[in-house]
């Protein structure tokens, strides 16, 4: 006996003997079975109807006799009716179909895709189960007809089944669904996919209770089953007439759109509590989350919602189980774009929010057992604190110093506060529906106080964005997450008096909100405060990017292909036609800034001769501060862009282009530092959630049945709990060992090739790792291979080896993909013969493929073109334009079919 039946039979003959119901623990004790085991085959049988369990603690079970009526009023569906008003009438007509004797009424479905058809069919089975109509092990097949609707005789042949030889192909006898479905309900959706002589059998069935499989002219088949079929289609026009009249009962299920807040709400909990039964945790949500949930445009209906959801929780799920969280909880900052806009939707009623709320939680917890219903005001957007967090982490994750961390976070602040906070689209109006009235009326007295004590009148925007900033602060305060200001000591030496009026802020509001809120809290409310003072500050740090180049159109073609891939027009191109004299270009340079009334501080992006002097003259005579670099290329004016924008000073700017232009001129000591001039080992990671005993056994199989040496090769079981992210700590074993692939239970985001458990465990994916090893041995011993059959002359090869791998290495990193190693080992092959052909002279042939792609490329050409300059500078190679085209084509043409490969 199984021990699912063995539990089923303890309960009823201990409910027989006790007359009440039965806890998890006592069957525990009963059968000496561990609880967690007995408690998950308990709600097993709840599920399939066979026990029914107590909604109050202790749980009790207690078994559910076929025919025995529930409280009709206690169902699910019942429940699901209270929460969907506007489905009220649908529900009691789906009752009265399970009801009708003697085994139901089919059943039709409309609505358009994604409006819970299939939830609405699966919500009666269980109906039907609950209420004894059907048996508890019954069964529920769903069937989609458009899976085959290009193939009419297998769409038949899937329904009623087949006989052999019915059709090509048809090798054996087959059952179909709807003998698969007897004593049960099957669901065909999207009926009208179904052929008219589909349609002719499956009404023949409904009248008479018989069919024939598909090639069957003699034998008639019963089985009885209650058809529930489904369509977004007019069923007028889609379906026979003779079909559709054999099924007297049709449900018309409104769109997401045409339902009440209430009843989004109501599906939203339901699928969160399904959501925390798979995961079997609770799953914790904040206020704000509900509210875009319960508010962003959901175009495919109630299911792109349960999409949507299901993906929300998988991230916070994955966050959880790799350290990142310590509970599964949901956030604003985990929501896609397109449901984070939900805050920004104007809701129809406040009271709406009203009436859903009365609790001062931030955050609901959803289980499969119970869940609250609360709700409180939402606040939209994204805070300054969410900013700060966000880049502390990010910066912190890639190992930077601290006093560099601050520097970014300032940067981000001002940032923040110029682009989001003064949004002048917004208004005062629109703060009624989304922030509470005790924040509003707070927002109100601090303003007065501020304008009172520095003699100032703050506008409609400050005041706007000063009680959404207060709103977001006193959640956070809640929540316990700190508040930390990493300009707080500038803030405090530049605006003393300010700053003091923003302490008595604080103050005024720990207590009003009966709080602790730190000082770090008054920088930000000074920083609203000096707005005015602020926007110019921000006007003068402005550095503008000028690149003036030799040429009729060189200037512009590089700025153009910047722009473009920022798509920005913030650089500014000047073109020196080479029949102009610099005096000329200079004059017309002079009026292009002349007309631009802003003294902004300007950086110059030269390409050579007299035009580096333009910026001295321009500082002299226009009293604008410059700075110019020379030898300029698109990565230069790329760089200088993207980080002008970011908000970079004259000086900032300078220093960091004036860099690049250390790649001409590297130093052998750099080359000699590349990662593959030390040999590294070859790893197979094996990784486990629950400490290193999974992952140490699957390390002893692959030691036992994988053909390696040990000496190239280590296996290296990883243990996630309590480490940090898996994706930092492979950062880190890479860099003494190359991983060639890992055995993990779940799935790892990074390109190595990955193995489940499973596959290993059942010896499937043992000859596949053999290849990855074989092929990885070859690599990293490329030069004993090649060494014998090519010799350039003036070059070590083991040398030129070592810095091919540093230049795949460095080409995989430019494109980010990781090749696979065999691609690898072509590549080096193909690098060798092209340093042959040149060293000895030889002419290479022209470039032609995908010539106008490529070309065109002006930034990969540069990347590319820096990148060989850097690794193989040593060996006094001319490389020729025409070889970095064919080593970009090469790289790009493994790209797609590596990436495909890479899914194992």
């Amino acid at each position: 006996m199984k021990r699912i039946q063995l539990i089923e039979t303890t309960l009823k003959e201990m409910h027989e003997s006790l007359k009440r119901g039965i806890t998890a623990q006592e069957l525990s004790e009963n059968l000496n079975i561990e609880r967690s085991n007995v408690s998950r085959d308990l709600n097993t049988l709840v599920k399939e109807g066979r026990l029914k369990k107590s909604k109050k603690k202790p749980v009790l079970f207690e078994p559910v006799k076929a025919g025995n009526s529930l409280n009709f009023g206690t169902t699910k569906f019942d429940f699901f009716a209270r929460g969907n008003p506007s489905m009220y009438s649908i529900v009691e007509k789906g009752k009265a179909a399970i009801l009708y004797p003697p085994f139901g009424m089919n059943m039709l479905l409309l609505g358009e895709t994604g409006v819970g058809k299939s939830m609405m069919a699966e919500l009666m089975f269980n109906y039907a189960i609950e209420i004894g109509k059907l048996k508890g092990n019954a069964p529920f097949i769903t069937f989609n007809c458009a899976d085959y609707a290009n193939s009419p005789q297998l769409l038949v042949s899937q329904i009623f089944g087949r006989k052999k030889g019915a059709y090509t192909g048809a090798e054996s006898d087959q059952k179909g669904l709807i003998e698969q479905a007897h004593e049960g309900i099957l669901f065909l959706d999207e009926v009208h996919r179904l052929p008219p002589e589909g349609q002719e059998i499956l009404f023949t069935y409904i009248d008479k209770g018989v069919f024939r499989r598909l090639g069957e002219t003699e034998q008639e088949r019963k089985s009885q089953v209650l058809l529930i079929a489904a369509t977004t289609e007019d069923s007028s026009s889609s379906l026979l007439r003779t079909f559709t009249r054999r099924i007297p009962m049709t449900l018309t299920i409104p769109n997401l759109s045409n339902r009440t807040l209430e009843e989004r709400f109501h599906l939203f909990s339901m699928f969160l509590k399904q959501e925390s039964a798979r995961l079997k945790s609770t799953i914790k949500v904040s206020v704000n989350s509900i509210r875009a949930f319960l508010s962003y445009h959901c175009e495919n209906n109630v299911g792109q919602l349960k999409s949507d959801i299901q993906i929300v929780c998988a991230k916070a799920y994955a966050d959880f189980i790799i350290n990142k969280k310590n509970e599964i909880i949901i956030t604003t900052t985990d929501l896609p774009s397109h449901i984070l806009n939900g805050l920004y939707t104007q809701i129809e009623h406040r009271k709406l929010w009203v009436s859903l709320s009365n609790i001062k939680e931030r955050f609901f917890e959803y289980s499969a057992e119970n869940y609250e219903n609360q709700m409180e005001y939402p606040v939209p957007g994204e805070t300054i604190y969410n900013v700060i967090d966000k880049k502390l982490n990010m910066l912190e994750e890639e190992e930077i110093e601290m006093n560099e961390i601050e520097k970014e976070m300032e940067k981000d602040i001002d940032n923040y506060f110029s682009q989001f906070v003064f949004d002048k689209s917004q208004s005062d109006n629109r703060l009624e529906s989304i922030i509470s009235e005790d924040t509003l009326e707070l927002t109100k007295k601090l303003i007065k106080y501020s304008e009172d004590k520095l003699d100032a009148s703050w506008s409609k925007k400050v005041f706007y964005a000063f009680a959404i900033h207060i709103s977001n602060m006193i959640e956070r305060i809640q929540l316990g997450l700190p508040i930390h200001n990493p300009r707080l000591e500038q803030i405090k030496f530049q605006h003393p008096d300010v700053f003091q009026v923003a302490l008595d802020c604080v103050k005024m509001m720990n207590e009003y909100f009966d709080a602790d809120i730190p000082e770090d809290e008054a920088g930000f409310i000074t920083l609203f405060f000096i707005y005015d003072e602020y926007e110019n500050q921000s006007i003068d740090s402005k550095t503008r990017v000028i690149v003036l180049t030799h040429g009729n159109g060189t200037a512009s073609s590089l700025v153009t292909t910047v722009n473009e891939l920022l798509n920005t027009s913030y650089a500014i191109p000047v073109n020196a036609r080479l029949d102009e004299r610099p005096k000329e270009v200079l004059e017309r340079l002079k009026e292009i800034l002349r007309k631009d009334k802003e003294r902004v501080d300007t950086l110059f992006l030269v390409d050579m001769g007299s035009l580096t002097t333009f910026a001295g003259e321009i500082e002299r005579e226009l009293g604008i501060r410059t700075r110019f670099v020379s030898h300029v290329s698109t990565i230069h004016v790329l760089e200088a862009t993207r980080k002008a924008m970011l908000g970079y000073t004259l000086e900032e700017l300078y220093e960091d282009i004036k860099k690049l232009n250390q790649y001409n001129d590297f130093p052998n000591k750099i080359i000699e530092e590349d990662r593959y001039s030390k040999e590294k080992k070859l790893a197979i990671l094996t990784v486990c959630l629950t400490g290193e005993g999974t992952a140490n056994t699957i390390k002893k199989i692959l030691e036992s049945e994988l053909n390696y040496n040990k000496e190239d090769l280590e296996i290296l079981p990883v243990n996630i709990v309590g480490e940090g992210s898996i994706t930092k700590r492979i950062k880190m074993i890479e860099e003494d060992f190359k991983v060639i692939c890992i055995v993990s239970s779940f799935k790892v985001s990074t390109e190595i090739p990955q193995f489940n458990l499973y596959s290993v465990l059942n010896m499937e994916s043992l000859q596949d790792i053999n290849s990855l090893i074989k092929n990885a041995t070859t690599y990293i011993q490329l030069s004993n291979f090649i060494g014998e059959h090519v010799e350039i002359p003036d070059i070590n090869m083991d040398e030129l080896i070592a810095d091919i791998m540093h230049f795949n290495d460095e080409m995989e990193k430019l494109l980010n993909i990781r090749y696979d190693l065999n691609v690898l080992i072509g590549f080096s092959l193909h690098l060798c013969s092209l340093f042959e052909r040149i060293k000895k002279g030889q002419e290479r042939a022209p470039f032609l493929e995908s010539e106008a792609e490529i070309k065109n490329n002006t930034v990969l050409i540069q990347r590319t073109q820096m990148i060989f300059d850097q690794v193989f500078l040593k060996y006094k190679i001319k490389i020729e334009l025409n070889d970095i085209y064919y080593i970009i084509e090469m790289y790009l043409r493994q790209m797609e079919e590596t990436r495909s490969n890479l899914e194992v």
